[in-house]
Parts: C-alpha cells; structure tokens; sequence
C-alpha cells in the first residue's frame, strides 16, 4: 500500500489515534503510515511536537505540585505528632489498665492493680520523649517497651512477655501443675521456713528488698516475678490472697504523701486507717471482700503488703491479721534495689 491509499484511509481518524501512533515506537508502524500521520496532523493545525511538550509540561506541573502537597503536608502531620504526643500521664493510665488485664495470669498485678498508687507506676517508669512520639519503659511492665504516639500507647513486642522481667532471680525450687481440666491455678512451692513461736505460719523473706513476714500455711505461693521484687499467695479455692512487694521511690515523696495516694486509689469503704512517721495501715471493705494493707517507706524504696478475705470471715481471719502485720519488717528503706 503506497503513501496516498494510507492517506485516504487515515485523513478521516480521531485525532487522538493519530497522535497515539504518530507518538509511539516508530518501529511498530510502517515509514508511510508515519508520513501519513504526520501530513493529516500537519493539515488539522497539530503540531505533533508540541503535543509533546504540553504532555511534558503538564506531567512537570503533576510532579510539582504532589511535591508541593507532600512538603505541606508533612508539617503537618509532624505538628499533629507533637501536639499527641502522649504524656506520662497517659503511660500510666495504660500500665494500669495492662495490669488489669493480665490480672487473671499474674498474681502480682492480680493484687496490684485495682489499687496500685500511679506514683508507684511513675517510680518504676522510663521516658524517652523525642517530642513527636515517646518510648516507654517499666519495671511492673517487664521486657518489653511501649511507644507513645498520636494519643495512644502501643506495645512494642510479644505480649507474652509483659510482666516478665530479664532478671534471673528466682527462688522456686519445685513446681506443681494443676490438671488443666481440673481449672485450678498454678501452684509452686519454695523452701518454706517455719515462722518461730507461730504454729501453722511460714516466713518469707525478700531477698532483693530485704522485708520478711509470716503468713498462714494454708496459703499456697504462685508464680514468683523474675524481677523478684515480691510474692503472691492464695488459698487453695482463691478466696483468700496476700500479697507483699517492694519498690524503688523515684519521686521525694513522704509518708503522707504515699498514704494519700493509696487513699485516693480505693473505691470501696474505708474503714481503718493509721499514719505513722515511717508506715502507714489502711482496711477497706469492697464488694463484701476486707482488705488490709501496711506500707512502710523510706528516702528509696517500701515494702507492703496486701491480705484480704471474705467479710463473713473476718472472725476466723482476725489473729492472722495481727500476726501479718506485727511480723512485717521492712528492709532498708533508705536504699533503691
């Protein structure tokens, strides 16, 4: 087919067509059929090159102004990062609640975190703020970190690993699995010590913090946190608990000051309380279970412990009260461990 029967076939086509093959790999198309295009845009008014540069000149242009968006945008999202960038206020918040949720696994924080003073938490927290986003770090949380960005607390790592400290201190010399069928919880046994002159009371004693204290033989010891920072201990059917701890002070805080935050903590009824120079006592009354707690404090650190039972049990656990709380000797106060 010569140069004028491609002419006559391709006069009449759209303009885009013409353009399309005038435009493409010219390889693809025979020399006459690229003449011809060429005459028929020559004849429409198109000049081919500068369809060309007008498609250049507008990819320029969409190039440019995604740029433009982009540097306007990530201002933007930078000032919003900053301005929710969360605080340690809300590290706290979330600590508690990660508490509360791992209470059932953990008998610890199963004692801890209903009533567990935020300074107790802020003592025990290291903050990175980078401004824009903030890394958290705990000692109640364990080995794993948590980072703080647009309001929100994200955990960084297993989960499996919360409340589970890097530490290898680790008194358990035994353990004991209940059946899974059976739904009993985990029970482990230690070196028990005969507490001296109480029949049906063992001592234990906290190596890190140094507090020791005599507690009912018919409480068995769970799960003991690597970081060894305390002990929890239930009855065999889980009504009655006790759980004694330590931790280290960051914040000067005096006595008074300690004793009003696990004031302000409690939901239930207050109904006994003391303040001392070095210790303080509280007892409350919460969904018909007591609880009875004596803290002590120094310049570093304190020891506490919590005991609660049933409220229709409060004549059978009366004298175990007494002997809790005249037996627990706190370590030094005045040191961090």
């Amino acid at each position: 087919m010569d140069f004028e029967e491609i002419y006559e076939k391709i006069k009449d086509k759209p303009e885009e067509e013409l353009i399309l093959i005038y435009q493409g790999n010219r390889n693809d198309y025979p020399e006459e059929l690229i003449k011809a295009v060429g005459m028929v845009l020559n004849e429409r008014g198109i000049r081919v090159d500068d369809t060309a540069e007008e498609e250049k000149r507008e990819s320029g242009e969409y190039i440019k102004g995604s740029l433009w968006a982009s540097t306007a945008v990530i201002p933007l999202i930078l000032m919003l990062m900053f301005f929710t960038n969360p605080g340690r206020e809300d590290f706290i918040y979330y600590t508690k609640q990660q508490m509360v949720q791992a209470s059932e696994n953990n008998p610890i924080s199963k004692g801890m975190a209903a009533i567990v003073p935020e300074s107790i938490i802020d003592s025990g927290s290291v903050y990175r703020n980078y401004h824009i986003f903030g890394i958290y770090e705990n000692t109640i949380l364990g080995d794993v970190k948590v980072l703080g960005i647009f309001n929100r607390c994200i955990l960084l790592g297993d989960r499996d690993n919360m409340f589970q400290s890097s530490s290898e201190t680790n008194t358990l010399t035994g353990q004991l699995t209940a059946d899974e069928d059976t739904g009993e919880p985990e029970v482990y046994f230690m070196n028990r010590e005969a507490a001296p002159g109480y029949e049906g009371y063992y001592v234990y004693t906290n190596s890190r913090y140094g507090f020791y204290i005599y507690y009912p033989q018919e409480l068995n010891p769970n799960r003991m946190p690597a970081n060894g920072d305390g002990q929890a201990f239930t009855s065999n059917d889980g009504v009655i608990s006790l759980t004694v701890f330590g931790s280290n002070l960051v914040l000067e805080e005096e006595i008074k000051d300690l004793y009003l935050d696990w004031m302000n903590t409690i939901e239930g009824e207050i109904t006994y309380t003391v303040l001392e120079d070095n210790y303080f006592v509280l007892s409350w009354l919460e969904d018909d279970t007591v609880y009875y707690q004596k803290s002590f404090a120094g310049a570093e650190s304190q020891n506490t412990f919590i005991f609660s039972y049933p409220k229709d049990k409060s004549e059978d656990y009366s004298k175990a009260v007494e002997i809790l709380e005249s037996s627990f000797t706190p370590g030094d106060l005045d040191q961090a461990h």
